[in-house]
């Protein structure tokens, strides 16, 4: 038994994909599997000395959107690209759904420290206004909340739990493609929640992501240190820390992947947050479907062309609206190819587009 199974409790083992560099714990039956990210190439077993974290994550955040709402937002996601790619629909993109499970560090820690603050007290003011209503002057007593600032100083001795941290380098991307995660629905690790997903290994250590847990654990040692000082407020938090016995451990948090191709055959990722549904991609218009129009509205308007001479030579009724036609067909030969090559120019600086065009070396 591998020492992955024997950790996770399931048959896994690890893989890389040379294309995009995501690494992954697959099922032992599928070290051939198609990169769940880049769709570009297979992944290849990666020896279990070269993952940075073996053991099972301490919670996961369980697949949670309903089958319905994924597949309404990638139909949404598929009418929003003009002149979409034959192989891009709704359906064609929930066909093809790979669930992923995407990682974050958790680390706990002691902390022994000594601290500074100022501690915010809410009071009730009373005044009065004097305003001129219905023909006389009348006081209006008005009631207003101030803060009383008070510094406080303090000694704090704690332990804290499951505080997180980015676990892979492109975190701040995938934070803004994907959203927002209610963390508060994670559940304890067991192999049963992993269902048919894959998992992405991190590729940034604990040193690294420490400086990101580091101000979530001082945000919460600074509400701890407001309600011992029974205060509504507090501001210019700072502390002298040590901290000690730290543990790291993982999250995993849910992900669909799909993909469509573009006309040159290239793989489009599209990912989908597993549990509110949020869906980001790449956009990418289809040139050659725009041509396809473009050409057909050209020899629609040669022919329009050609009957308005004919009905203006034997001095036939209707010439000038048939030159109009004409001249609304040449307008609809043009305009698909300018509208592409305008919406692809707009999407060329997507962070998909940079990740999933990468040619193997």
């Amino acid at each position: 038994m591998s020492r992955i199974e024997e950790l996770w409790h399931v048959p896994w083992t690890a893989a890389i994909c040379e294309v995009c560099d995501w690494a992954y714990l697959i099922p032992v039956g599928k070290v051939d599997a198609i990169c769940p990210h880049c769709y570009q190439d297979t992944v290849t077993p990666l020896p279990e000395d070269a993952v940075m974290q073996l053991a099972a994550p301490e919670m996961i955040v369980p697949f949670s959107v309903s089958a319905e709402k994924v597949r309404a937002n990638a139909e949404q996601f598929a009418k929003s690209i003009p002149f979409r790619p034959a192989d891009l629909s709704g359906d064609t993109l929930h066909d093809r759904l790979q669930p992923v499970f995407l990682p974050f560090w958790l680390v706990d820690s002691d902390v022994q420290a000594v601290w500074q603050a100022e501690t915010g007290f809410d009071y009730n003011v009373v005044s009065h206004e004097e305003r001129y209503q219905g023909g006389r002057w009348q006081t209006i007593e008005k009631q207003e909340t101030r803060i009383r600032w008070e510094p406080r100083i303090g000694r704090l001795q704690r332990h804290y739990d499951n505080i997180p941290a980015p676990a892979l380098e492109e975190h701040d991307h995938l934070a803004r493609l994907l959203g927002r995660y209610d963390t508060e629905a994670a559940q304890t690790y067991a192999s049963t929640l992993l269902q048919e997903a894959l998992v992405r290994l991190p590729n940034r250590n604990s040193a690294d992501a420490w400086p990101d847990a580091e101000p979530i654990l001082v945000k919460r040692a600074a509400d701890e240190c407001r309600q011992a000082a029974a205060a509504q407020h507090v501001r210019q938090f700072q502390w002298q820390s040590t901290y000690a016995d730290q543990q790291w451990t993982q999250m995993l948090v849910p992900v669909f992947t799909s993909f469509y191709r573009n006309d040159e055959g290239q793989p489009m990722t599209v990912l989908f947050n597993g549990q509110s549904g949020r869906i980001s991609g790449v956009r990418h218009a289809s040139m050659q479907r725009a041509r396809q129009i473009a050409l057909y509205a050209g020899i629609t308007a040669v022919l329009l062309f050609v009957l308005a001479v004919m009905l203006l030579v034997f001095e036939m009724p209707f010439a000038g609206l048939v030159a109009v036609l004409a001249a609304a067909a040449v307008f609809g030969a043009i305009y698909p190819i300018i509208a592409v090559a305008q919406f692809n120019r707009a999407q060329r600086d997507d962070w998909f587009a940079m990740q999933t065009r990468r040619q193997p070396e």
